[in-house]
């Protein structure tokens, strides 16, 4: 072999001789989210959980969700579970889950603020989560207390009178109430606009202002009875502003604080509507003429519409939860999408394979090799060196 050939052999020992193990940063892959969403009677009562790319695992393995109340101490109640999760042939999981039985219809983001994904021996005869635990979720607190007041409960409110909380003596959360009473306003403008008399016209055209405005307001006018919760929903599209409240609390929180944003942005355009309609419901309680009254309380319908559903103002195709086009609706899941568990894959520390074992810590000779190796790696470079240049004038 020529001296030229040796010289990567050399490069090559003398660069291994100055190497030490060093630790590779691996993880769980896949990414996923549990949504909070209504079922038909029940209000932020079903969690929708995806995940996409979960590693796949051994066969007497499973992945298992659980939602969780963890205080400072550990979980303050038992976890309950939402079922085992089973990934599609691409490793995709999308699964629904409601409370069973006489929670059916229980708010999820009142009685837990953290989700996990457990791995779960198969069979499995442990009711709890194992502790293998590679994906969860925990909202912040701070965050998750205003949260509470928009989607379940604020202090002061009225109670519930229907669903999973009514009769516990439960005030409705914020967005809970501007999204009922806007419709409520709507469904009495509908029947004001179809009154074939002055007098139908009148009384529901007021029922309208009474609905909007509460009991407090300056045109309340409680001769001709309220439909609505005495509230009001201008008042509760004023107190969204504890989505506001929620996104200072949890400034780290990027998810909380763009979709708290977007459930304010879509309550002041509500609030800007219902104004409106408000004061076209005036005028037709006002007038003593048909088609006027008619004409009026037609412009509050349509105003109302929008109040609760948006309006797509920039014609783009698609109700935004911008200011300008969310109505309550877009405000109340906006405010849902707030409390959303974004699970992360949980990373941990794997090394390489053991190298071969030096003599143990404080042996006098594990400095004198560890100067040797380092000597023999540089000799080795600088001889390769010599060969190299001297093969070069040989040639």
């Amino acid at each position: 072999m020529s001296r030229i050939k040796v010289l990567p052999v050399l490069l090559l020992i003398g660069l291994l001789s100055l190497l030490i193990p060093l630790g590779v940063a691996m993880g769980h892959s896949g990414d996923g989210a549990v949504g909070i969403m209504d079922t038909g009677d029940g209000l932020s009562n079903m969690a929708t959980i995806t995940f996409e790319d979960a590693p796949t695992l051994a066969s007497t393995q499973a992945y298992e969700g659980w939602f969780v109340n963890v205080g400072p101490d550990g979980p303050v109640s038992p976890p309950v579970s939402t079922g085992i999760l089973v990934p599609d042939a691409n490793g995709n999981i999308n699964q629904t889950f409601i409370q069973p039985g006489v929670n059916a219809g229980q708010n999820l983001l009142a009685e837990f603020n953290t989700f996990i994904i457990s791995i779960e021996p198969v069979p499995d005869t442990d009711p709890a989560p194992s502790a293998d635990k590679p994906y969860s979720h925990t909202i912040p607190g701070a965050g998750l207390a205003h949260i509470r007041h928009v989607l379940h409960s604020s202090q002061g409110n009225p109670v519930y009178t229907q669903g999973f909380y009514a009769g516990q003596d439960v005030p409705k959360g914020v967005a809970v109430g501007l999204r009922e009473q806007t419709a409520t306003a709507l469904t009495n403008a509908n029947l004001s606009a179809g009154s074939d008399t002055i007098g139908g016209i009148q009384t529901h055209a007021c029922h309208v202002v009474n609905i909007l405005e509460g009991s407090g307001g300056a045109n309340f006018d409680g001769s001709c009875g309220n439909p609505g919760d005495g509230f009001g929903a201008l008042n509760y599209a004023v107190d969204m502003k504890h989505a506001d409240f929620a996104a200072g609390a949890a400034s780290s929180d990027p998810g909380i604080v763009a979709h708290g944003k977007q459930a304010v942005d879509s309550a002041i355009q509500s609030k800007a509507w219902s104004e409106d309609a408000r004061d076209q419901a005036l005028l037709a309680k006002g007038s003593s003429d048909v088609d006027a009254a008619r004409l009026f309380i037609r412009n509050a319908q349509t105003l109302l519409e929008r109040a609760l559903m948006g309006a797509d103002a920039n014609g783009n195709g698609t109700v935004e939860r911008i200011l300008g086009e969310g109505g309550a609706w877009q405000a109340y899941q906006a405010a849902q999408d707030m409390g959303t568990f974004t699970l992360t894959a949980a990373v941990v520390e794997e090394e390489e394979p053991e190298p071969p074992k030096l003599p143990a810590a404080g042996d006098s000779n594990v400095p004198t090799l560890a100067l040797a190796a380092l000597a023999l790696g540089a000799l080795l470079l600088m001889g390769g060196g010599v060969m190299f240049r001297v093969s070069r004038r040989r040639a």
